[in-house]
């Protein structure tokens, strides 16, 4: 009876044993790795914003399109503004649609590019006195030299006319003047064709400002 109590005993410990064997043998499992904070983005976004505001800083982002010069001759018209602008609006949409990151990296050309195009939209698209964007309209004065690469006298007389049309609704609380706006906006349609043909031949004047050529 002893004899297979031993036996009982031996064969339990050894079976402990090997069962302690095995598990340790499986492989254990590893810790999760650790969630980058909510906050990174927004990390991110204030460091870039801390170097532009430094004097001399080297531009981060070159945000010209990439084209070879068969490329760029071939393109025209809309579709030439379409590829030269892709680079921007991309940029702007990773940036979850603060431009004011983006402009300081741009040069001279894509500035006026980029302001026209907005300007562009805003006065032709739905009732002008409705689409008209304040804050756009805020930066007509910040960027009258950009508009006057243009040449265009007649451009700048009316973005001036309808700054001022603003001015004067906010200086007095009084709604904008819908007729007014609906006047410029038939103004600039008319000559809308005209704007664009001299965006077009600055940009074929200076290639370079929104090429970076692959060839």
């Amino acid at each position: 009876m002893r004899i297979l109590l031993l036996i009982i005993i031996t064969s339990t410990l050894l079976f402990s044993c090997k069962k302690k064997q095995s598990t340790s043998d499986l492989p254990q499992p590893q810790p999760k790795p650790q969630e980058l904070p909510t906050e990174m983005n927004t990390t991110i976004v204030d460091s870039i914003q801390e170097l532009q505001e430094k004097k001399g800083v080297k531009k981060i982002w070159d945000l010209r399109a990439e084209l070879t010069q068969e490329e760029f001759n071939q393109l025209e018209g809309a579709e030439l503004e379409r590829v030269l602008i892709r680079p921007i609006y991309s940029k702007i949409f990773d940036l979850e649609e603060n431009d004011s990151l983006v402009i300081p990296q741009l040069t001279e050309g894509q500035k006026l590019l980029y302001f026209f195009r907005q300007i562009d939209e805003t006065m032709t698209e739905g009732n002008a006195h409705q689409t008209y964007q304040p804050s756009l309209i805020q930066q007509i004065p910040d960027n009258k030299k950009t508009i006057d690469k243009l040449k265009n006298k007649d451009l700048t007389i009316l973005l001036k006319k309808v700054y001022n049309q603003h001015q004067l609704a906010e200086s007095t609380n009084a709604r904008i003047d819908k007729n007014q706006m609906q006047s410029f906006k038939k103004e600039y349609i008319q000559h809308q064709k005209n704007y664009y043909s001299q965006l077009e031949e600055y940009i074929r004047n200076h290639p370079k400002e929104f090429v970076k050529f692959k060839d």
